[in-house]
This record gives structure tokens, C-alpha cells and sequence, in this order.
């Protein structure tokens, strides 16, 4: 369908962590596994989504229960949460000189589909070229992304891997995919606080 509208680049294919083995691209990206996606440079690495394999032995939390389990693995599926995180994000972050999250075109958006401002930037694979210098801003934005995020927002993205970022010289990001996000509360946050003093001024 995506193809005969001619966005290809929309397409994407949804695969359970660890739940496929094989030499192909395509196996390589629904292994879901980093060192098979990232380290080998495989291409099309956004246009594989992966979610949480449904096993409760393995991959519950901590003190998580079968229920709680569940809802969050069908968390991952609903497009309508994502766009939620998404919003909050692009609100934050709007007008800033280097972190870019791109908005929510609600008018085109539902349970099922997400669509957003188009975004455009060199993928990681061409950042790894790029002089020391460019690499080193790119760096510190991500960084201020993933802390200030936490502390200002009370929100972390929690799937930080290559496809997910879009890059341009001087240091501008832009940060793509949330459909894993943590919102953090106050409580849950006053031990990162304390660790954070602790270290600086104690």
C-alpha cells in the first residue's frame, strides 16, 4: 500500500524480541537483538519496531505482576500513548537550538497510525564519519535530551538505539519513536536528586 502511494519509507514490520534467528537482513532486524542491529550497520533500521516477547517469566520486572505485565506490553501496540509522549516532548523541547522532536499531526493520527512532522537528518551510520568535533556535539545534546528530560519533564525515552536519531551539523538531533516512555514521579525521582547532590556538593 505504502509503496503504490509512493512512501515507502512509511512501511514498517513489528517482530518480538529474540523470537527469530537467521542470516538474512530482515532476520538480522527481527532478532531485535542491538549487537545484530547496530553493530553490523544493518540498513532499514527504522523500518523495524520491536516490541517486548509475551513471556512474564522472562521478561517481567521486578515485582511486576502478570496483569501489570500485559497492559504494558499492549502499551507498546497503541499509537495514541506514543503520540501522547511524542506531544509532551516536541512541546518541551519546541524552539530549542539543538533538541528537535518532531510534532504530532493529530489530524492524521489514530489508535492504529502515527504520522508527524516530516524530519530530515544524516542516519548514525554517516554520523560515525563525521570529524571528532561534530561528534562530540551531537553527543552532548543526546545527553542533555536523556538527563534533562528526566529531571524537567519527569519522562525518560527508554529506546535510545541508531535508528532513532536523525542528525545535523553543529549539533541539532532530532529524536524520533516513543512509544517506550517512563514517566517518572516525584517520589521516584528524589533518589536521582539526592545521588545527583551527593556526588556534586557533598
Amino acid at each position: 500500500y505504502n509503496n503504490a502511494k509512493g512512501r515507502p519509507e512509511k512501511k514498517k514490520i513489528i517482530g518480538r524480541k529474540r523470537a527469530y534467528h537467521g542470516v538474512s537482513i530482515a532476520a538480522g532486524h527481527l532478532t531485535a537483538l542491538e549487537y545484530t542491529r547496530g553493530g553490523f550497520d544493518l540498513p532499514m533500521l527504522d523500518r523495524f519496531r520491536a516490541v517486548t516477547t509475551p513471556s512474564h517469566y522472562r521478561d517481567g520486572r521486578p515485582g511486576e505482576s502478570e496483569e501489570q505485565f500485559a497492559t504494558r506490553l499492549a502499551e507498546e501496540l497503541d499509537y495514541t500513548r506514543e503520540a501522547a509522549n511524542q506531544r509532551l516532548f516536541a512541546e518541551h523541547y519546541a524552539g530549542h537550538p539543538f533538541i528537535h522532536v518532531p510534532g504530532v499531526l493529530d489530524r492524521y493520527s489514530t489508535a492504529r497510525v502515527l504520522t508527524t512532522e516530516l524530519a530530515e537528518g544524516a542516519r548514525w551510520d554517516e554520523v560515525v564519519g563525521w570529524p571528532q568535533a561534530e561528534r562530540d556535539l551531537a553527543a552532548e545534546t543526546m545527553y542533555r535530551f536523556a538527563f534533562g528530560s528526566i529531571y524537567r519533564l519527569g519522562m525518560f525515552n527508554g529506546d535510545p538505539h541508531p535508528g532513532n536519531y536523525l542528525f545535523r551539523r553543529g549539533g541539532r538531533v532530532t529524536f524520533l519513536d516513543f512509544g517506550l516512555v517512563k514517566h517518572f514521579t516525584p517520589d521516584e525521582l528524589r533518589p536521582f536528586e539526592e545521588m545527583i547532590v551527593a556526588m556534586v556538593l557533598d
